[in-house]
């Protein structure tokens, strides 16, 4: 028999991937990223959750110029 989760796991969920993206974006805002960049780095953490974060913590720094 399938159980479908409660609304107590959906919210979990929900707040975890906005947390994740906030921290994408708030990492590659550290890292150099500019404009629309950042929230490419938001909707990575949003969709992809941790790994967006994963993703986001390994790409290096932005070169100036």
């Amino acid at each position: 028999m399938v159980q479908m989760m409660d609304a107590a796991s959906w919210t979990f969920i929900f707040v975890m991937s906005v947390v994740c993206g906030v921290a994408c974006m708030v990492i590659a805002g550290r890292k150099g990223y500019r404009g629309s960049q950042i929230f490419g780095w938001l909707a990575a953490g949003l969709f992809f959750s941790v790994f967006g974060l994963i993703a986001a913590v390994l790409t290096p720094h932005r070169a100036e110029g």
